[in-house]
């Protein structure tokens, strides 16, 4: 099982997987009213410390 870990990890750029607390803002974004106008975009997730 850590082997299929230590591969997923190794695909991710920053060697992590993201946590609930860095998506959350993109989720309440999406779940707005601001979000009515919005079509194809890509929204970029960072954690609590700016990083992707």
């Amino acid at each position: 099982m850590q082997d299929a870990v230590d591969t997923l990890k190794a695909e991710v750029s920053l060697g992590r997987f993201g946590q609930p607390a860095g998506l959350a803002p993109v989720y309440v974004f999406l779940a707005s009213r601001e979000v009515s106008y919005v079509t194809g975009e890509v929204h970029g997730a960072t954690d609590r410390n700016g990083s992707a």
